[in-house]
């Protein structure tokens, strides 16, 4: 795609450009935290606490005189980094699964998506408290526990994709010349299945952000004194009437970051999803 071809693709679709233009941000803000960040954002000043936003803390400093404004950087690439891997994990697992059970079909199908019934039952929130409390406060545990969330979704939504070309002429032509099936799987099956797999998978990670906010939040997320914005919120809470900006500019930076996926996963999903095409 030649560059111009790129500038009219943005230019038709507003929302995607915006959409990517926050993320831009967000990741030049992960990547280069530490050169962006006026000061560390673990160094205590209590002479300097509770500080209203000014030139030298552009955010303002918390109730242990750190700067928000260096904590709400580096709280980007914690937060960022556990949505993808939390995606990621439920991507490869769940469609993996999916693809199997849609393929296979008999036995396979029945326990696999019984399994990932049993999975929705259970409310997202609920299942990943009850997965960090077992296992203990980390980012690790967040991920999985957010991921496994993501399991049965991305499960359905690969089998779906696989039932609707499992009789197709081609695939049963490729399986009477021999065609071995992981094969039939890697060069018919993905391509089907790659489409909604991306919607889905952009939306799920606003979603995915969203829920590792709330764990931290209710005191499950990441260990203090991590710059993590759920957990810069709910620390900020005793001090709403006196700091309000303490909760302010964390929540108002994950509320754009998860615009910003909603953008681009709802005009990929217009593009993509040929339902939606006319």
């Amino acid at each position: 795609m030649e560059k111009r071809e790129i500038m009219d693709f943005f230019e038709k679709n507003k929302s995607i450009s915006i959409g990517v233009s926050i993320l831009l941000i967000y990741l030049i803000a992960a990547i280069f935290a530490p050169f962006l960040s006026p000061h560390d954002p673990y160094e205590q000043d209590l002479e300097v606490r509770l500080q209203g936003p000014s030139w030298r803390y552009l955010f303002g400093t918390d109730q242990f005189g750190r700067c928000v404004f260096s904590r709400v950087l580096y709280g980007a690439r914690i937060s960022i980094m556990i949505g993808v891997a939390a995606v990621l994990f439920g991507l490869i697992i769940g469609s993996g699964l999916g693809i199997i059970a849609g393929y296979r079909g008999g036995l396979t199908d029945l326990v696999v998506m019984r399994f990932m019934d049993v999975l929705m039952s259970i409310p997202a929130l609920i299942l990943a408290l009850a997965v960090v409390a077992a296992l203990g406060r980390s980012i690790p545990n967040m991920i999985l526990a957010i991921g496994i969330n993501a399991l049965p979704k991305f499960a359905r939504l690969s089998r779906s994709s696989v039932l609707s070309i499992r009789t197709m002429e081609y695939i049963e032509a490729s399986e009477a010349i021999g065609t071995k099936a992981l094969d039939i799987i890697r060069f018919h099956v993905l391509k089907n299945c790659f489409s909604p797999l991306l919607i889905y998978s952009t939306l799920y990670t606003a979603s995915a952000i969203l829920m590792a906010a709330a764990l931290s939040f209710l005191g499950l997320g990441v260990p203090p004194p991590t710059a993590e914005w759920g957990l810069m919120t709910a620390e900020a809470r005793m001090y709403l009437r006196q700091a309000p900006y303490l909760v302010i500019f964390p929540s108002m930076v994950i509320l754009v970051l998860v615009l910003g996926f909603n953008l681009i996963g709802d005009r990929l999903r217009d593009m993509l999803d040929p339902k939606l095409r006319f």
